[in-house]
């Protein structure tokens, strides 16, 4: 492939002008010029869901868990999403995926005792209610 010297437009192995600039082509120059590439640099976005997942996790206490889960899945894909963004939200999004299931691990603790405790002690009344007569 040969190039223009001046505009860096490809131009045909027997043209003597450019068909874009009309400049001379020298065919000891063409055949070694390369055209400049340009390297346009990647834009990074904003990471809203990391921004949004922290807030809907901070407000969970507050809306009675209602926000837990979303919290954490739009946390979580803030999180995920931190190559193409700024770096600075990537802090947001690691703080609501630790408070959402900090929250989302309390209930599932509570319901484990529960279960646990709650059907030995039901189970022990149960048997003192025979013994006592009732």
């Amino acid at each position: 492939m040969r190039y223009c010297d001046r505009c860096g437009n490809q131009v045909k192995s027997d043209d003597v002008y450019c068909e874009k600039c009309g400049h001379e082509i020298d065919s000891s120059n063409a055949a070694t010029y390369t055209p400049p590439t340009i390297v346009l640099p990647q834009e990074k976005k904003d990471n809203a869901a990391a921004l949004t997942g922290f807030v809907c996790a901070l407000f969970a206490p507050l809306c009675c868990g209602i926000t837990t889960v979303p919290g954490f899945i739009i946390s979580l894909y803030g999180f995920f999403q931190r190559k193409s963004c700024y770096p600075e939200r990537e802090g947001y999004a690691l703080c609501g995926i630790i408070v959402s299931g900090i929250i989302l691990l309390i209930p599932l603790m509570l319901f484990i005792m529960y279960m646990i405790f709650g059907i030995s002690i039901l189970g022990e009344l149960g048997s003192r209610s025979s013994s006592w007569g009732y």
